[in-house]
């Protein structure tokens, strides 16, 4: 089986791959519109497909996809979920994780999902007429975003009308105080919701969570992942976003029916939500076993070089580098050097492969 990534976002690409690779089941690919840090990552990557906008798009995509005989796809940016839902119709090409075009709809937009759940009390209060807002502040945010980028908190009508005019599309909402946090879910070929797992959004940068700590699963929660799961169309990893108001009820931020970056907090406690979606693609069912052990996981920047010296033999001194990995960019063939002892080095011959 063939699985092909195509994201904006190159955490979770990242993210994806690694769950899926230690299955002997899977090839996987990624994609990016962007050049970025999956060159360095990956050998199987292409990274200069065109933007989703692009007229050319289609084509290119739809040649990769068959190429490459891709199988399942993963789309790791809300817009790109929605562009490849709607050229998917009528899923005769590849199959899309979370792939509903209806689905994808709705959940690009915040008024959209905020009028499906309308009848439901943890949806927070949107300000249709400007004027009739008297209770400061309130939040304006962009109808078509994510991860809170472009949310402005507006303390008067002054700030209000100026935070208008810079966000696009505009929504006003209530103002939510208390803490925030990610609920990950997996929903089966059967609508059955197979796992849901809070988490804290800590150290937030970009919209993206570098740590987050376990939070309980509550009725008040479970209540709302369950009316979500009942409305939607959902198969695979998704996530909503919730927030405490002024008197400690959760309210809805977003939902989003992609993988999220800090998803990998789920895997770190042995629910591989990826490879999850991809059995379930195979008709098997499906279970969530995981480690109550773990609480806290932590995300940081990491480098990558590339180097043009020519080289035949590498020394290692253990003392400092626990292992190293390295693969021939031809072959892709590598060699792994586990960790010795203090004081112990390790000296390695490296031929790299001649070009076939």
């Amino acid at each position: 089986m063939s699985l092909f990534s195509l994201a904006v976002q190159r955490m979770r690409v990242r993210f994806i791959a690694r769950c899926a690779i230690p299955s002997i089941l899977v090839c996987c690919w990624g994609a990016s519109s962007v050049s970025d840090h999956g060159e360095f990552r990956f050998p199987d990557y292409a990274g200069d497909m065109p933007n989703i906008h692009a007229d050319d798009f289609d084509a290119q995509f739809l040649r990769l996809v068959k190429e490459k005989q891709i199988d399942v796809v993963f789309a790791t940016h809300d817009s790109v979920a929605l562009k490849l839902a709607q050229l998917n119709e009528p899923r005769q090409h590849y199959f899309l994780v979370n792939g509903d075009r209806q689905v994808t709809e709705t959940l690009r937009y915040k008024s959209a999902t905020y009028a499906l759940f309308d009848d439901c009390h943890w949806v927070p209060h949107r300000y249709c007429d400007l004027a009739t807002i008297d209770d400061w502040p309130a939040i304006v945010k962009p109808d078509c975003g994510q991860g809170g980028n472009g949310v402005q908190r507006v303390n008067n009508r002054l700030s209000l009308e100026q935070a208008i005019e810079s966000v696009a599309q505009a929504i006003v909402v209530e103002y939510l105080p208390g803490e925030e946090i990610t609920v990950d879910c997996f929903t089966d070929r059967n609508r059955r919701l197979i796992w849901a797992g809070p988490r804290t959004r800590e150290r937030v940068r970009a919209g993206i969570s570098m740590r987050s700590r376990e939070v309980v699963l509550d009725d008040e929660i479970t209540d709302i992942v369950e009316t979500i799961n009942a409305r939607l169309a959902l198969r695979g990893p998704w996530f909503v976003q919730l927030k405490r108001d002024r008197t400690g009820k959760w309210k809805l931020l977003e939902v989003a029916c992609r993988i999220a970056g800090a998803m990998v907090f789920q895997r770190a406690r042995g629910v591989n939500l990826p490879l999850m979606a991809i059995h379930d693609f195979m008709g098997r069912d499906v279970v969530a076993l995981p480690e109550m052990s773990v609480g806290i996981v932590d995300r940081a920047i990491v480098s990558r070089t590339r180097s043009e010296l020519n080289y035949q033999r590498i020394y290692v001194d253990l003392d400092d580098t626990p292992h190293y990995r390295w693969f021939c960019g031809t072959c892709r063939h590598g060699v792994f050097i586990p960790e010795s002892g203090a004081g112990k080095s390790h000296y390695a011959d490296y031929s790299p492969c001649a070009k076939t």
